[in-house]
């Protein structure tokens, strides 16, 4: 099983005037969006390990969640312990 390690924030600007800003609803939808990412990585990521070193990928999720345009934009960060390993890795993430 892989690491995933999440750093998701608000866009702090949008939320204080925002009217439809609900920090219960908000706090579910990240919930639901952070369990859909891990089930994705795990399905792609989760038995694969170096070959050479027996070591799993770990994967850092950075992401702002903007209330305006109700929008999450995030970035996957791979860690590997080597560069053969994260080329593999990114491959197999990449594959349809």
């Amino acid at each position: 099983m892989i690491q995933i390690d999440f750093n998701i924030a608000l866009d702090d600007s949008q939320t204080a005037d925002s009217p439809l800003f609900d920090e219960f609803e908000l706090g579910q939808m990240l919930d639901h969006t952070k369990a859909q990412i891990i089930q994705f990585l795990q399905t792609r990521l989760g038995d694969l390990r170096c070959p050479s070193h027996d070591q799993p990928a770990k994967v850092r999720v950075d992401g702002v969640y903007n209330a305006e345009t109700e929008q999450l934009d995030f970035n996957y960060h791979i860690d590997t312990c080597c560069q053969m390993f994260l080329m593999q890795a990114i491959k197999t993430l990449n594959q349809s």
